[in-house]
């Protein structure tokens, strides 16, 4: 009895410093040497399996990451835990505590356990260290008996805390490995990631102001399929190929997503554009909405001719769908010292405050799902775009202005 007992601390440091001598050569290694350590603890503790489980986020599950069986195969993949519905066992994990509970169906931290994973398992005794990582528990490693129930004896419960330790150095370790790889590479994805978003939104916005064109396109088809002169026929037909060509420009800004890039425009009288923008703003509202323009000419701002119609056709469509039974859609333009500022008004029902702060995200509307809340999106994503600002007022029960203002273009002197 004496010689096994003087055996004993020789075999727990012998596991230890195998432990304590696994090598990472790279943050890829840290699982074939955490394999290694439960291994290691496993045979020494003389024990079935010992696990290695994550805590989520939000404290609500423990992830199997890894898993070492004695003579029981189990699988690699991840397995989950819903922790949460154990709140003893989270209890006492969380209050840094070991948890060795020798008669595991009966302990008050762990008999909770008993119908959902001890008996399914058949295990009996369990060992159970806190893994920490900045102060805090952030996993488990977790040592199951299967067979008759066995007293932990103060040297297995220090080898097992020693053994998390060493494990909770060894993955901190692989997270200083890793993180001057995570560091080069965070800037390609996030780059990527940008140029994806950019790309879905930029497609979106486009493929919606498309079909603010078509809905004119088919307006205009419809007045000249019922014309009764010629002259209003040819006007309407006039209107179509003026939309057509106006859809073409906007399509052909899916080639700037090619080779990204921030075309600007040169100045351009914002005030021409609204006006040739007329009969197709007229063609979008409906039989009871009326289009009133006030707009004062010498209005330059930089900006290309199709980001200026992308605007208007949005904010004149926007304004549309605010107003159900009837209403007055009025558009103004103005140029003062400062710069141009753009305004369309509505007489609709206006926008709760709440509402107000998030009607600039994409896909947000406060108009039903029939609309895709991606026209006052598109408006603020091209006015940035050609340094313009955004500004919104309403009134709930009056409507609703939305302003865009853009700069004084520099003068050429």
């Amino acid at each position: 009895m004496d010689d096994g007992e003087r055996a004993l601390p020789s075999l727990y440091e012998t596991a230890r410093l195998r432990i304590a001598h696994l090598k990472l050569d790279d943050s890829e290694g840290v699982w074939k040497a955490a394999r290694n350590a439960v291994r290691v603890s496993a045979t020494t503790l003389g024990v079935c399996r010992v696990g290695l489980w994550f805590l989520s986020a939000d404290r609500l599950n423990l992830h199997r990451v890894l898993m070492f069986s004695e003579g029981v195969r189990v699988p690699e993949e991840p397995f989950l835990l819903q922790i949460h519905h154990w709140p003893s066992y989270l209890e006492a994990v969380l209050a840094h505590r070991v948890v060795a509970a020798h008669d595991a169906a009966t302990d008050p931290r762990t008999s909770e356990l008993r119908a959902g994973y001890l008996e399914p398992l058949g295990i009996t005794s369990m060992l159970d260290v806190p893994l920490f990582l900045g102060g805090e528990v952030w996993g488990i490693v977790c040592h199951e008996h299967i067979g008759p129930a066995r007293v932990w004896s103060t040297r297995e419960i220090d080898f097992a805390v020693s053994v998390a330790d060493m494990l909770s150095a060894l993955l901190e370790q692989s997270l200083r490995v890793g993180l001057e790889k995570a560091m080069r590479q965070v800037d390609q994805v996030a780059e990527r990631t940008r140029y994806a978003t950019v790309l879905a939104r930029t497609a979106g916005g486009i493929g919606h102001d498309v079909n603010t064109v078509l809905q004119a396109i088919s307006s205009a088809a419809e007045q000249a399929r019922n014309a009764v002169d010629e002259e209003s026929r040819r006007a309407a037909i006039a209107a179509i190929l003026d939309d057509c060509r106006r859809g073409s420009r906007i399509v052909n800004q899916l080639k700037d997503l090619e080779v990204p890039a921030e075309p600007i425009g040169a100045p351009i009288d914002l005030a021409i554009v609204v006006t040739d923008l007329e009969p197709t703003l007229t063609s979008l509202l409906d039989p009871n909405h009326v289009l009133v323009t006030d707009v004062a000419s010498g209005a330059l701002v930089t900006a290309t001719r199709t980001d200026i119609e992308r605007i208007v056709l949005n904010l004149v469509v926007n304004a549309r769908d605010a107003m159900a039974e009837s209403g007055t859609v009025t558009l103004r333009v103005r140029a003062t010292a400062g710069g141009v500022a753009l305004a369309v008004q509505d007489e609709g029902v206006g926008i709760e405050l709440e509402a107000c702060e998030r009607v600039f995200e994409p896909f947000f509307t406060t108009k039903g799902d029939r609309h895709t809340g991606l026209g006052l999106f598109a408006v603020q994503t091209i006015s940035e775009r050609t340094g313009a600002t955004v500004s919104l007022s309403s009134a709930v029960g009056v409507g609703t202005t939305i302003t865009v203002t853009w700069p004084a273009p520099p003068s050429d002197g």
